[in-house]
């Protein structure tokens, strides 16, 4: 073990009150020995931390700490008291920080003399943040708590609010907070606690760094530190003294306007290096800003190199906005590096040369020009429209262009581009108008401008994504006056008795919803409807458009015990739903499909009933039962056109077609698909299938319609607090039944002087 060197390190602002600079690495020069640094030291093992060169910046120096496979390490310094936190004060640690992978590091703050060799240093210093598993992390008491995602490679910066009165941790995150402004920093979590000290008195005078045991291959990057008074998020002078907040932003695309053939006019701005004295807002002692571009990285592939090309006067130390227009122009659709160099006064009346070490080297920022080609910003995205109606547009895309676009839509039965039927004008909107079952299907569109092939140039045209568009509408209805036909697409159904073929449903017209409905004996009786009812899988690819994607089912139901209303499954656990009653007495549903190896995919179930105590499923008495579902969004159970429950629903890779006929009345066996049970005892009228989601005031209106009764679409709505009583014409509202339930609760419970 080498011997634990502790260094001191003093503030390099002098006389700057808003922020303690506690290093940027720019002094140190590399040893001979792996690079070691001379100021932090490890004090665990051999694997010190190491300047070595930002991997996004070769012109900027860090610090890493690797992590070995067998071994910890870690790193610490020494703050002056300017720097330190003192018992009872509030101040922030700022850093930078980049992980290449899968790390498992933490740094925080300490008032510990010497840390302990070994793996207990590990809650010696609090308070404390981590980087692990692809999440930041912080030490709340004994447990680590995960605040926010980060992704390997890239540059982040974190503030820790630190209050050392009342030991308690802030913690805010911002990508690339050099490039970025202030508002946009992300408050990711606090640590509510942090028992490190061995009195209450102690200040956190040291930053330490600690890695765990892991791949030696992966590492932490820091670079920038600097402790602020108080609770401040603004962005300190250790890293803006370079120039910053570079427009383009940083790896921004897109860049430029067209200007003429294959290339764009642009202004390349930047805030100059600050004055880390706090005397001015730019450093006094830049005098030029020397400004590099690389060659276009898409034509040169294998010059990386940045050259010198302009420079721009700083004028005064109180104009922090700086620009420079390129010129030649640059070439639209390519990739440029850039970066400023600060020339600094030389102390003799002029300024450094570009490329003298005396400058501040700046950050390597890129960005990509508009391309020659149509660009896509916003793709179409898949509509559903119901039938007969209008959608204009059904379908938009949004592009940007060097020179005029075109546009051509195509209509396809299928998801493949190729071969289609050429559709509505040359516009980024295609309009369905009157909308059709032949219109259900897929959509495409075709771009093109004067670098592309259809109009003249070498590029290919450019194609959008394929969207789907689904024509909503009522895909099956039974009315049952006295037969069993579908008023839709002719899917007929057939009466029929499981236990005893003789004995068939009936009809009646007595006390019925409207005219003739079906009655089942619940012994045996059901109705099959066949393989090509609803829903089922769609003619669309993946079943889309049948209704098992996303659908509704309704029907008045007159039962006297629990059955299955409609149902269909394949055989296994595979493609199916179940519309039912059960005991409880609820109504139910369930869908699923496939999924993507073959297994079933369950889409969702919900069962409920309306939360009234005179309630009763089998008492004799019609009730709108039914359901709505889509794919990704929410079932919801209906009952007498009130919501009684929901479930988020799921995504299915596919719905398979049917195997078998869809039935009324009976469920299929889950072992044995031709076996049937679960009889329904009792009438049905009306029932419907749409492969869209109707919505709840069209399900209330139909029971209001028909019974006279208002249903309770909203449970909380306003004075729903003081809905005492919710039986008979007081439900879901408050009138003087509630008064008279408050005035009995009142004088039995003795609520008064």
């Amino acid at each position: 073990m080498r011997k634990v060197l502790l260094v001191l390190f003093f503030c390099i602002a002098a006389g700057f009150s808003a922020a303690v600079t506690i290093d940027d690495f720019e002094g140190y020069q590399f040893g001979p020995v792996d690079n070691v640094t001379t100021n932090w030291k490890a004090n665990t093992t051999d694997n010190d931390a190491v300047i070595e060169l930002d991997p996004a910046n070769a012109d900027n120096k860090v610090m890493s700490l690797s992590q070995a496979p067998t071994q910890q390490s870690a790193a610490y310094c020494i703050l002056s008291s300017e720097a330190s936190i003192p018992e009872g004060e509030t101040k922030t640690l700022f850093l930078r920080f980049r992980t290449n992978g899968n790390t498992d590091q933490s740094i925080g703050m300490t008032n510990v003399d010497v840390p302990p060799v070994g793996g207990s240093d590990w809650g010696y210093f609090r308070p404390q943040i981590r980087w692990t598993n692809g999440i930041l992390g912080v030490r709340d008491g004994s447990t680590w708590r995960d605040l926010k995602s980060i992704s390997a490679n890239k540059w982040y910066c974190v503030w820790m609010v630190i209050n050392n009165a009342t030991d308690t941790l802030k913690v805010y995150l911002k990508e690339d907070i050099v490039d970025a402004t202030a508002a946009d920093i992300l408050s990711v979590g606090t640590q509510t606690s942090f028992a490190f000290r061995v009195t209450t008195t102690e200040a956190l005078d040291r930053i330490y760094w600690r890695a765990q045991s892991n791949s030696a291959e992966l590492k932490v990057f820091v670079d920038d530190i600097a402790i602020m008074p108080g609770e401040s998020l603004v962005v300190p002078p250790v890293a803006k003294q370079r120039a910053h907040f570079p427009t383009p932003a940083n790896g921004a695309t897109l860049v430029g306007v067209p200007s003429g053939v294959g290339q764009v006019d642009l202004v390349l701005s930047w805030k100059a290096g600050v004055d880390v004295t706090g005397t001015y807002p730019v450093n006094p002692a830049v005098k030029k800003h020397y400004v590099y571009i690389s060659k276009d990285q898409t034509v040169y592939l294998n010059d990386p190199n940045l050259y010198y090309v302009g420079s721009v006067d700083q004028t005064s130390p109180t104009i922090t906005d700086v620009q420079y227009t390129p010129s030649p122009k640059l070439n639209s659709g390519g990739k440029y590096f850039w970066m400023i160099e600060e020339g600094l006064d030389n102390g003799q009346g002029g300024v450094y040369a570009p490329g003298d070490p005396n400058n501040l080297i700046g950050y390597t920022w890129s960005f990509e020009t508009v391309p020659s080609i149509p660009v896509i910003l916003t793709q179409p995205t898949n509509k559903t429209v119901l039938l007969g109606a209008t959608a204009s547009p059904a379908f938009t895309v949004s592009v940007v262009s060097t020179t005029p676009e075109h546009y051509q839509w195509y209509y396809s039965a299928d998801d493949q581009i190729g071969g289609d039927t050429m559709v509505g004008t040359d516009s980024p909107n295609l309009t369905i108008a009157n909308a059709s079952v032949a219109n259900q299907g897929y959509y495409y569109v075709r771009i093109w401008n004067n670098a592309t092939a259809s109009g003249g140039g070498t590029n290919p045209d450019v194609y959008s994504n394929v969207v789907w568009l689904k024509v909503g509408r009522m895909v099956a209805q039974y009315q049952f006056e006295n037969n069993f036909n579908d008023a839709v697409e002719s899917n007929h159904g057939v009466g029929m008795n499981f236990n005893n073929p003789s004995l068939l449903p009936t009809f009646s017209n007595v006390d019925g919803i409207d005219g003739y409905y079906v009655v089942l004996d619940g012994a045996g009786q059901y109705v099959d409807f066949g393989a090509n009812a609803y829903p089922k899988a769609g003619p669309l690819t993946n079943g889309l458009g049948g209704g098992l994607d996303e659908g509704t089912i309704l029907c008045w139901v007159k039962p006297t015990a629990a059955g299955t209303v409609y149902l269909n499954y394949n055989d296994g656990a595979t493609t199916g739903f179940s519309l039912s009653l059960n005991t409880a007495p609820n109504a139910r549903l369930n869908v699923r499909g496939e999924g993507p190896a073959g297994e079933y995919q369950e889409i969702a179930t919900a069962e409920g009933r309306p939360n009234r105590p005179e309630f009763g499923m089998y008492n004799g008495q019609w009730h709108l039962v039914g359901a709505t579902w889509s794919q990704g969004g929410t079932l919801r159970i209906y009952v007498d056109g009130q919501q009684v429950a929901s479930a988020t629903a799921g995504t299915s890779a596919r719905f398979l077609p049917w195997q078998r006929g869809v039935l009324l009345g009976a469920s299929r066996d889950s072992s044995n698909r031709d076996n049937l049970l679960n009889f329904l005892p009792g009438a049905v009228d009306n029932l419907r299938v749409y492969n869209y989601v109707v919505d709840a005031d069209t399900i209330a209106a139909e029971y209001y319609n028909t019974t006279g009764i208002k249903p309770c679409i909203n449970t909380s709505f306003e004075g729903s607090a003081y809905n005492f009583d919710n039986t008979g014409t007081s439900y879901c509202r408050v009138d003087l039944a509630d008064f008279a339930a408050f005035a009995r609760n009142w004088l039995a419970e003795g609520l008064y002087p």
